[in-house]
């Protein structure tokens, strides 16, 4: 008796231990990309939640301020190899729009400020920037489910998600097409 009871206890957590782990491969959180991917019908664009902080220069920076412009919320670190590789590119639309009803909002995950405006000053990037040394604890980045870096939001004219994610050609592509409407 006491066998048949030590086996059917032990049936049942493996049965659990089973199910747990079966729950655990197959979930999977959403995505930041998902959560603001813009859908495919214009009735449900998403706008994504605005905010008010201050950049490095003491400028106010929060979506509803640039209603009106493309904007690209660009959240990166100087510690970030992927952020710097994108850097040039995201550099290239600065320059090429900044006068066209457009704007950048860089997120720094940094935690330390020196490194990063030694980097803002030898790369000449002069673009709005916020930074609250908060590294993932960002308070932009929370707000908005970020979880890895280099990563883009990039907005329309009406404050609606346009781009999740985009990087390189494909980024200045879209801001090309938006800037132009």
């Amino acid at each position: 008796m006491e066998k048949n009871k030590s086996d059917r206890n032990f049936m049942i957590v493996l049965a659990l231990i089973v199910l747990l782990a079966i729950t655990a491969i197959s979930w999977k959180p959403e995505s930041t990309e998902a959560k603001l991917a813009p859908k495919t019908s214009s009735t449900a664009k998403k706008t994504p939640p605005d905010f008010s902080v201050t950049s490095l220069t003491g400028e106010s920076l929060s979506l509803s301020k640039f209603k009106g412009r493309v904007v690209l919320l660009d959240f990166w670190a100087t510690w970030c190899g992927p952020c710097r590789q994108e850097m040039p590119a995201i550099k290239k639309i600065w320059d090429k729009h900044k006068s066209n009803n457009f704007t950048i909002i860089g997120i720094s995950l940094d935690m330390d400020r020196e490194p990063l405006d030694n980097y803002l000053k030898t790369k000449d990037i002069t673009w709005p920037q916020y930074y609250d040394g908060l590294g993932w604890r960002n308070k932009v980045a929370r707000l908005y489910g970020v979880t890895g870096i280099p990563f883009s939001l990039l907005l329309d004219k009406n404050g609606e998600v346009a781009g999740v994610g985009l990087r390189g050609q494909s980024l200045a592509d879209k801001i090309d097409e938006l800037v132009a409407k």
